[in-house]
């Protein structure tokens, strides 16, 4: 007769034996994991804030459940919107972040000095990084994309494709190019800086001449150019093509300009983190060479040497988006595109 435990006779059945195996092989796996690790698990999952990519975080985040056993929340937004929610949530006494990844430095510093954030100096792998990978002890550049100028192969003319920001002004391109409104977010003002102070005021006149489409956010303008809306999206970086690969879709990088336009992904982790420890496994994890081999994969540089996949790193000095000076200067530069501040 058999019980509804299962039990016949008062032996237990083989599924059952099995059963317990699989639970004591998965509880001495959970033992084996330092403390700090087993601390992160039982605070449940981490939820990390950034601007990374939809595509690349997805992969990250899955390889970093499978390695360590715990669960990522990934709110994804950019730089402004995740400042103002991460703030207003601070303010509120809303902890909710683990983890704040995004490229305003000029915010991480604010709460750097307003003593917001740990130090993370003591994080394997950080003491030996340069002022570029680690600007400060308290954020730390994961990665860094250069951005450039993405176009429809099918669209564009033969011969015509753009090899350098200067070629936008070209005749053919007016009415043809959309271009991320950097009135939107702070991270994309020095984009105009750079190509003010390489080609000059009249160029970015020329350039505001050019019927300029706006969008709110560069993977719209992707989605736009892939659809035949228009031939050119820019600054546009190799992670947001990422959702493209594989499919053959009609949006590609042109050849990246000589003076490509750094996105950077700096990462901090809030002193208030609900899950401090799922926290610093996390940046630990994407400080690895197996996490950076996701993270950077065919889209961006990493601060490590030799991670397979990641893009090279350019022969000459690599420099943050200076974004204070240029907001200092951004009615100026608005101005010259004939866009309303």
């Amino acid at each position: 007769m058999t019980s509804q435990l299962g039990l016949s006779g008062g032996v237990e059945s083989a599924p059952n034996r099995r059963q317990m195996l699989i639970g004591l092989m998965a509880a001495g796996t959970a033992l084996a994991a330092p403390p700090f690790i087993r601390g992160a698990r039982a605070a449940g999952k981490v939820s990390v804030y950034t601007t990374t990519h939809p595509a690349v975080q997805a992969k990250l985040a899955a390889g970093f459940t499978a390695k360590m056993g715990i669960d990522v929340q990934s709110i994804r937004l950019n730089s402004a919107a995740l400042a103002q929610r991460f703030l207003a949530e601070q303010n509120g006494g809303q902890h909710i972040c683990d983890v704040l990844t995004q490229g305003n430095d000029i915010l991480l510093r604010k709460i750097t000095a307003e003593g917001l954030l740990i130090s993370l100096a003591d994080r394997e792998g950080v003491a030996g990084l340069n002022s570029f990978w680690k600007p400060n002890d308290h954020f730390i550049q994961v990665t860094a994309s250069p951005g450039g100028i993405a176009y429809n192969p099918k669209l564009m003319p033969t011969g015509l494709m753009p090899t350098n920001w200067s070629d936008l002004v070209k005749p053919e391109f007016k009415g043809k190019i959309i271009l991320t409104d950097p009135r939107n977010s702070e991270t994309l003002v020095p984009f105009l800086l750079m190509l003010r102070e390489e080609f000059g005021d009249d160029f970015l006149r020329k350039l505001g001449q050019q019927g300029l489409k706006l969008v709110p956010v560069t993977q719209q303008g992707v989605e736009l150019v892939a659809a035949g809306e228009a031939w050119i999206v820019l600054p546009c970086n190799p992670g947001n093509l990422e959702r493209y690969v594989g499919q053959d879709a009609p949006v590609k990088l042109a050849p990246m300009p000589p003076s490509p336009y750094w996105t950077s992904y700096l990462t901090a982790i809030p002193k208030t983190a609900p899950n401090m420890a799922g926290a610093k496994a996390w940046f630990d994890y994407t400080m690895s060479r197996e996490g950076q081999a996701i993270l950077c994969a065919s889209v961006s540089v990493s601060p490590l040497d030799d991670v397979p996949g990641a893009l090279p790193k350019p022969a000459g000095e690599l420099k943050l988006p200076e974004i204070e000076r240029a907001l200092k200067q951004a009615k100026g530069l608005f101005d010259l595109l004939g866009l309303p501040a």
